[in-house]
């Protein structure tokens, strides 16, 4: 299989810096555009600087980075009893509020809607987030929905014209 032709107008997703070099390093270098979906750290400042002066000595200038802050939530889920939901795992830990975690869900789906309109092929973490990651499971579940609502608006957006024999859009896509 040609490997450009399978990361042709294509785009990677990844939850934070490095996950980008962990689980897609075989194709980062192939596709249109990397986009990294969290970025500041409020308890480890340190974590935030260090991300931010990585991603401005970045080798590749395809990056874009949505700067959304981390819920804070690893390691929040009882594995023995995981509960999924639309906005990516329930966080079972008591002491760790889930309510970022809920409205991160909503700001990504926000930010990457209009992202993702013109690619062919979103690669992004799997369904139980590689190792049990809290963020990579929703940045999953974030693609999965949109998956299905960008393929109703390519589909709603379309009209044959029997004349030209050719299909036409009926409305655009703004970013």
């Amino acid at each position: 299989m040609d490997i450009n032709k399978i990361t042709e107008k294509s785009i990677v997703v990844a939850a934070h810096p490095d996950d980008e070099i962990l689980w897609f390093s075989s194709i980062i270098d192939k596709v249109d555009n990397v986009v990294l979906c969290f970025m500041g750290h409020k308890s480890k400042p340190n974590w935030t600087i260090g991300r931010k002066k990585s991603l401005s000595e970045y080798p590749l200038k395809n990056i874009h980075n949505l700067g959304i802050d981390v819920a804070e939530v690893f390691g929040s889920i009882d594995w023995q009893n995981p509960i999924f939901t639309e906005y990516g795992v329930k966080i079972t830990n008591n002491k760790v509020s889930g309510e970022k975690y809920k409205t991160n869900f909503s700001v990504l789906k926000k930010k990457l809607a209009y992202l993702l309109v013109d690619y062919h092929n979103v690669y992004t973490h799997n369904p139980w987030g590689e190792y049990g990651h809290e963020e990579h499971i929703q940045v999953f579940r974030v693609i999965e929905e949109l998956q299905k609502e960008i393929v109703t608006l390519q589909q709603a957006a379309l009209r044959y014209d029997s004349q030209k024999r050719e299909l036409q859009f009926l409305v655009g896509f703004v970013v």
